[in-house]
């Protein structure tokens, strides 16, 4: 622990050094009150910071900073500003060496001597790990969070608190800095009064998590558009256990039996569109026959059961597909075409995906070719050959990593795109038949015989 605090420190110099810096030239503020809750209930780690954020100095300030403890990078950042929970504020990185810092930009500038209500929403994935690192089949499933006890902030923070919510009852160990208090899955830290910035103080918290830590390695997804009345949609999904390593056998036994497991990934259940239709479910081997489909009222559920078990450390690619009519997601208007999609499915309920690839192949002779994301992501075009292309069909291919369900938005892409186009696959099969039954017509006409024909005698 004493390791750990000298080499929190030295980060927390360095981070300060370059804050200061970066804002010398800004107002003065301090953070009246700053309520932290950290939610640990799942693998993905939900940290909400509400700030009463008061400007100390003589000039208005237009943005003020936040910083994310730790050494990962956070999967998602926003922030909102009270009365109008609905306005969503500007959040970009802070280009700042060796500190996790993030500019909100004010949606007004804060006035000298007033105060602003800002709340900051992070979730990070990997910030719990598994301890031990290693556990047999039968044994239960511990996680470790490392943090600050402080709420990190550049400025000076006048009172703060901070709640720690854990998936069951059973802690193993937690910082017992006073004031503290716990009852049943809830730790809660503070008052804490008139903090430095970026205190250096350690939070570690050491509990029971017997949920999966189930995360999506990568998921190649293929969206083909037709105009002919569908769009085929197919994902190719990586998915690993990265909780505690599983060591030892396996014993099918005692998995029948279900002792105890809560780690170990049996099945999961997939969000489709509602109109989603002729679904499958497959991977390297063939077709999975143990997987269900439900139908609620706002979305299709398939219930993914894997060939085999997920444990610590084990892994599985496999692939789900489905069509979708064009009506609720290809639009025309004056300008061309929209098609309007989900960017991903939730394809399970913890979803944290690291590496994401969305291609959208387009009917050949799309052209003015747009794209309209929810967020930022890596572009680039390609070209697609099937059966019956000459030019090949254009294809949009989107590229994002550290996504979690927050990022499960549609996405637009806007073409031009001529209805007699549609027409040119029907008239190439049409031609090669024609000239098929052309060709055997004006074949079975020739005469091929090699005497000179028989001349009838009077």
């Amino acid at each position: 622990m004493r390791a750990f605090a000298l080499l929190l420190l030295a980060a927390v110099l360095v981070a300060s050094t370059t804050v200061a810096a970066a804002s010398a030239s800004e107002p003065s503020l301090r953070i009246k009150t700053a309520a932290r809750q950290i939610d640990l209930s799942t693998h993905l780690t939900r940290i909400t910071l509400d700030l009463t954020v008061e400007n100390t100095g003589s000039a208005a300030a237009s943005s003020l900073l936040v910083a994310l403890e730790g050494d990962r990078d956070p999967s998602l950042v926003s922030a909102i500003a009270a009365p109008s929970p609905k306005t969503q504020l500007a959040v970009a990185r802070e280009p700042a060496a060796d500190a996790r810092l993030f500019r909100i930009t004010l949606e007004s500038p804060l006035a000298a001597g007033k105060s602003i209500e800002v709340t900051v929403r992070f979730v990070v994935a990997g910030a719990q790990t598994a301890h031990p690192r290693e556990i047999t089949q039968q044994e239960v499933q511990r996680a470790r969070f490392v943090g600050r006890l402080h709420v990190p902030s550049p400025y000076q923070v006048a009172e703060q608190t901070t709640t720690v919510t854990l998936p069951s009852n059973n802690v193993v160990q937690y910082t017992r800095t006073k004031p503290v208090s716990a009852s049943g899955s809830t730790i809660k830290y503070g008052p804490y009064h008139d903090v430095a910035p970026f205190s250096v103080a350690p939070l570690s918290v050491h509990f029971e998590a017997a949920t999966p830590f189930l995360t999506t390695r990568s998921v190649k997804r293929l969206i083909e558009v037709s105009h002919w009345g569908n769009i085929a949609v197919e994902d190719v999904i990586h998915l690993q256990n990265t909780g505690a390593q599983h060591k030892g056998e396996f014993s099918r036994y005692d998995y029948q039996r279900g002792q105890p497991a809560g780690h170990i990934v049996r099945s999961f259940a997939s969000h489709l569109p509602l109109s989603a239709r002729d679904i499958y479910y497959r991977d390297v081997i063939g077709n999975i026959s143990t997987s269900h489909v439900r139908e609620g009222d706002s979305e299709v559920l398939v219930e993914v059961t894997p060939r085999f078990p997920l444990l610590g450390g084990w892994q599985t690619v496999y692939t789900l597909g489905y069509n979708l009519p064009t009506a609720p997601f290809l639009y025309t208007g004056s300008s061309g075409f929209k098609l309007t999609i989900p960017f991903l499915d939730q394809i399970h309920d913890t979803l944290v995906v690291e590496d994401a690839e969305v291609r959208v192949v387009l009917p050949e002779g799309a052209a003015n070719i747009q794209v309209h994301t929810p967020f930022e992501v890596e572009q680039s075009r390609d070209v697609h050959f099937t059966y019956l292309d000459t030019t090949g069909r254009p294809v949009v291919v989107l590229k994002k990593q550290n996504l979690v369900r927050e990022h499960l938005e549609q996405f637009t892409v806007t073409y031009t795109f001529s209805t007699t186009s549609m027409l040119q696959e029907p008239l190439l099969v049409v031609g090669f038949f024609f000239a098929l039954f052309s060709t055997i017509l004006v074949l079975n006409r020739i005469d091929y015989s090699i005497s000179a024909p028989k001349t009838k005698k009077d």
